[in-house]
């Protein structure tokens, strides 16, 4: 929620029923969309994890060449980047966002 405010998005808290994570979908400029959430174990992280990943015009944007982000990780089998939430602080998990957001508006 914190993240929300911080850049004036707007997002109501969504479950996406396909894979039960909490979530926003906000647009954040010219057509650029950012999801993000928390979800839970499955393939690409053994444990809860926050994710994000950016959209432009209905499309997922590649992170191939991103550079890294100093909390988490963008992934290589998905347009996206992880942050296992254990041992995670509300600090820790807006700066992985803000860093993830800055990099999409790249």
């Amino acid at each position: 929620m914190v993240f929300l405010l911080e850049y004036k998005l707007e997002s109501p808290i969504r479950v996406w029923p396909h894979h039960f994570d909490l979530g926003i979908y906000a647009s954040i400029k010219n057509g650029l969309d950012f999801g993000a959430g928390l979800a839970i174990a499955d393939t690409l992280v053994d444990g809860l994890y926050f994710y994000a990943c950016g959209w432009k015009e209905g499309k997922s944007i590649p992170t191939k060449g991103f550079d890294s982000l100093s909390k988490g990780e963008w992934r290589s089998d998905w347009d996206g980047a992880t942050l296992k939430s254990e041992g995670l602080n509300a600090e820790t998990g807006t700066l992985f966002l803000t860093e993830c957001r800055t990099h999409y508006l790249k």
